[in-house]
């Protein structure tokens, strides 16, 4: 946030009866809502990260997970993003991101609990 702002983290428990709920089959950076073997947990840990920055179109919404992709030439490697996500997807968790140019960003982190 260049000129500012305010950052929130939020955490909350949350269970889901079936896997449609909680935006359906596609989550909002476009991927597949079950883990690569096929099952959904049900209980999750909600990581809820909030700013009210510039925020993002979407070509760069929809592009932040890939490696190397940076916004920032020459201040940054564009690796934050991505290893965010793939720590996530290896704990069979889920990375939701809405964004509004000027409005801000939410990334929503769901991790799964046992039972």
């Amino acid at each position: 946030m260049p000129d500012g702002g305010r950052l929130t983290f939020k955490t909350s428990l949350q269970r889901l009866d079936a896997p449609e709920e909680n935006g359906g089959t596609k989550r909002s950076n476009g991927q597949d809502k079950s883990p690569a073997n096929g099952t959904c947990p049900t209980s999750y840990l909600l990581l809820r990260v909030t700013d009210t920055g510039e925020g993002m179109d979407e070509k760069n919404r929809a592009n932040m997970f890939r490696p190397f992709f940076t916004t920032k030439a020459g201040k940054s490697r564009g690796m934050g993003a991505t290893a965010v996500y793939k720590a996530v997807k290896l704990h069979c968790g889920q990375v939701y991101v809405t964004s509004e140019l000027g409005k801000g960003t939410c990334v929503d982190i769901h991790l799964p609990v046992s039972e």
